[in-house]
This record gives structure tokens, sequence and C-alpha cells, in this order.
């Protein structure tokens, strides 16, 4: 009977250590929905800011997309974030969708993709900070804005 005891004190402890509250992987995800402000208030243009950290390997990315019309064409745009800017993001008008729409995509990752030259090394550090403002600019001008959320 003790061995029956010990065995099942080992199981139930077990499986305490093992629920899931105690299993999480430190996961830290926010998010930004970026809307017009400025002069692409009201326009067709929108975006997003990710960001996710899991151990060591930190990402952030920031993706725009619009009508070409409303963009002006293929453009290069600044991206703040908390006011900094911390690299440019350019807009090509050719192979987004069959609508003749404008994207990009500025990309930082702390484990560079071989096959993606525009990723750049480490995420800017106050991204993670959370309620963080990012921004859009055009000739130094915020035209989409967001602040970074738990997503």
């Amino acid at each position: 009977m003790k061995y029956f005891l010990s065995i099942l004190s080992i199981v139930i402890v077990g499986g305490l250590l093992c629920t899931p509250a105690m299993a999480q992987d430190n996961t830290s995800k926010l998010r930004a929905d970026l809307q017009g402000c400025g002069a692409w208030s009201g326009l067709d243009v929108e975006g997003s800011a990710k960001f996710e950290a899991k151990g060591d390997r930190t990402k952030f990315s920031v993706e725009v997309e619009g009508d070409a019309t409303d963009i002006g064409g293929a453009v290069t745009v600044g991206v703040l974030v908390g006011g900094i800017e911390v690299g440019p993001l350019a807009l090509v008008c050719d192979g987004c969708d069959a609508l003749g729409d404008c994207c990009g995509d500025l990309n930082f990752d702390t484990n560079i993709d071989k096959d993606d030259p525009d990723t750049s090394v480490a995420p800017p550090a106050a991204v993670g900070d959370g309620n963080v403002s990012i921004s859009v600019t055009l000739d130094g001008a915020g035209v989409l804005c967001g602040d970074m959320e738990e997503d």
C-alpha cells in the first residue's frame, strides 16, 4: 500500500507540474493596426505592425498595402517606433495583387532569414515595451498611425 501511495503522489505532483499554466512558452505578442492619418486619412490604405518575442528570438514587422492611386504610386515611406525612425519601407505596385495595389514590408528578426535579404538583424528595443506608437511617414509627415497592444 505504501508503494502504491508513493507512486500515486509522484503521478499527482508530476501532473501538477505539467499543467498548461506552468508549461507556458513565455511568448510575448504585440500588434498594431495602422490606420490612415494625415494625408492618407480616409484613403484606401492600411497597415499592420507585429512584434513577437519567444526565448532568444524577437521579430518585428510592418506591412503596408493600399490603392496605388491613393498612395501616389511606388514610394518609400519611413517607419517610426515611438518617434524614432527604424528604417525605410519601399512600396511597390507590381505583383502585390490583381487589383494593382501597392504593398511593402519591413522585417526585423534576431534569426536572420537567408532567403529574405530585407530582414535586418534585431528589432528596435522600444517596440517590445508595449503601448508604443508606430507611425509610417511620407516626406516627414505621418500617413499611417497606430499603437502596439497585446495580441
